[in-house]
């Protein structure tokens, strides 16, 4: 969040994991419209941090249902 804060704003970030807990090596950044997106990709895409390469595009925005999963000992 901190690398594009100086870019554009930043609505929200997270880092992908995997089943294991350990990062998949993706993350997700939520900008305010498209053009702060895209004025992060012209700075950043193909840059490296820590050493690794920074790839990035823009995904459109999915609509995500929350399905509650329920476990339960009971029989029925």
């Amino acid at each position: 969040m901190e690398l594009f804060s100086n870019v554009c704003k930043v609505v929200n970030a997270w880092i992908n994991y995997d089943h294991t807990d350990r990062s998949n090596g993706t993350a997700v950044c939520v900008f305010e419209n498209i053009n702060d997106a895209q004025k992060a990709i012209d700075k950043y895409d193909g840059s490296e941090i820590e050493g690794l390469s920074i790839k990035m595009e823009i995904l459109h925005k999915r609509n995500y249902t929350y399905k509650k999963k329920y476990k339960s000992r009971c029989p029925w």
